[in-house]
């Protein structure tokens, strides 16, 4: 979907309460002014859309997962407290795509830890790998990839190519869905004293996530 500039002659004080209205969502001008004339005519831009997704997905979060450190445009942020030495934070950001992909992509996961503990880092490493081998039993296509500042990133994408009838609730659903089991995963594995109910544990929780019709793959 593209855009253009236009050339608007508006009133000075109109401006200022949008100023004041795209400050507190934390929009832009330009996008505050978009939003405002698309729900006018009823017409839902790809922002309207995602802040769908996003709001159904921050209401259907589990109560250990607490509430955005930023929502702003496409990408929201949140965390959760890891039951481990000096409780650290572990950081979720969801980027969401402006539209649907070909192949069903709706945009991006990203997990990292905030801490500079090379050896907690390289634990979450070792979580990532057995839940990368847990969830291609069920989907061989996921991959996980990890940067050098042991940051994880995961493309999302729907399960149902095209996703006909699918509502921007059913995505936002899905994504908390999948984020919620991920947490879970998480804890049980930094919970358990020893390799092997690691696995256990981080499998059964995975198989729960697509026993329970996961939309994520």
């Amino acid at each position: 979907m593209s855009k253009s500039i236009y050339s608007l002659v508006l009133t000075d004080e109109v401006i200022s309460l949008v100023d004041r209205m795209a400050y507190k969502n934390g929009v832009s001008r330009s996008s505050m002014i978009d939003s405002i004339l698309a729900k006018e005519l009823s017409y839902e831009t790809p922002e309207m859309r995602i802040r769908r997704i996003i709001s159904e997905m921050e209401s259907s979060l589990s109560d250990g997962i607490f509430f955005p450190l930023q929502s702003a445009g496409s990408v929201y942020s949140m965390r959760s407290a890891i039951d481990y030495k000096y409780n650290p934070s572990l950081r979720y950001s969801i980027e969401l795509n402006r539209e649907i992909e070909f192949d069903g992509g709706i945009g991006t996961l990203t997990v990292w830890l905030r801490s500079r503990s090379e050896e907690l880092l390289m634990k979450l490493v070792g979580f990532f790998k057995i839940w990368e081998e847990a969830e291609r039993r069920y989907n061989p296509d996921v991959r996980y990839f990890i940067d050098d500042d042991k940051k994880i990133t995961r493309k999302m994408r729907l399960k149902s190519i095209p996703a006909v009838g699918l509502e921007k609730a059913d995505i936002g659903k899905a994504i908390s869905n999948y984020v919620n089991h991920l947490n879970s995963a998480v804890s049980a594995y930094f919970s358990a004293s020893d390799t092997e109910s690691r696995v256990i544990s981080v499998s059964e929780i995975c198989k729960k996530l697509y026993d329970n019709n996961n939309l994520i793959v």
